[in-house]
């Protein structure tokens, strides 16, 4: 006959294996362990949900503080975005990978910022936190790279919806080179719309926001016919950024 588990010992086996795998960067595994239950009150997820989340938080690297200050807003997200909290996938896993990506130092008010960010995106587009945080994986590293803030990145995933990764990606790459290469194709398509560098770089040297930079060249082509408009946008990003580039722009 088979027995269930009670709940408390399926907890505290979770946050055994918590206390093991979490660094200890000075908050107390008892104050995790207390947190685990009073969210498993005051949120609609158990304090087992909460201690798996609080394990993904673990094994992606974080420490104790790191975890108590990010479980909450986790919590609400995963809430916010009816999604799972815990296991590979949650809504833990996703905010603490997309912190690691963007370098956000994980504090209380940051995780806040970005359940905020994530909640936004996924309450107001087509798409839900798994697949945000999907396309985020694809086209965050080239964003960072450039510049672009975590709510830049979400706001241009949640209107370009499924195809975002990709194409999101494509578009950063291709118009940070036809920027910088005179000579390549997109450089030559923005010098016919009397478009340079200066246009697109901020007093800093970084890239401009990338919906800010369609609408300069939205606005310079206005008067070419729409053949013309494709073709030099399929220069300037190339073929999987046009498409990025052209949702943008109707959006």
């Amino acid at each position: 006959i088979e027995k269930s588990v009670p709940v408390s010992f399926a907890i505290a086996f979770t946050m055994t294996f918590v206390k093991a795998i979490a660094k200890d960067t000075g908050t107390d595994f008892s104050l995790l362990s207390q947190r685990a239950k009073t969210l498993g009150k005051d949120t609609m997820f158990t304090s087992q949900d909460i201690g798996s989340a609080m394990q993904y938080m673990a094994m992606a690297g974080q420490g104790t503080t790191e975890i108590f200050n990010n479980i909450t807003a986790a919590a609400d997200l995963a809430n916010a975005t009816m999604s799972e909290l815990g296991g590979k996938g949650g809504a833990a896993d996703i905010m603490t990978n997309i912190m690691k990506m963007f370098m956000i130092d994980s504090t209380e008010a940051n995780s806040t910022r970005v359940s905020d960010v994530l909640t936004r995106a996924v309450t107001r587009s087509n798409t839900n936190l798994y697949d945000l945080g999907e396309a985020i994986k694809y086209a965050g590293t080239t964003t960072t790279n450039l510049g672009a803030t975590l709510e830049q990145t979400a706001a241009a995933i949640g209107v370009l919806g499924s195809m975002a990764g990709t194409a999101l990606a494509n578009a950063y790459r291709y118009l940070s080179k036809s920027i910088g290469d005179p000579n390549f194709k997109g450089g030559k398509a923005l010098a016919a719309l009397g478009l340079s560098k200066s246009d697109f770089i901020d007093a800093n040297g970084q890239l401009i926001d990338l919906g800010l930079a369609l609408q300069k060249i939205a606005n310079a082509s206005r008067g070419l016919g729409e053949l013309d408009q494709y073709n030099l946008l399929v220069n300037i990003l190339g073929v999987r950024g046009e498409r990025a580039g052209s949702t943008m722009i109707r959006a």
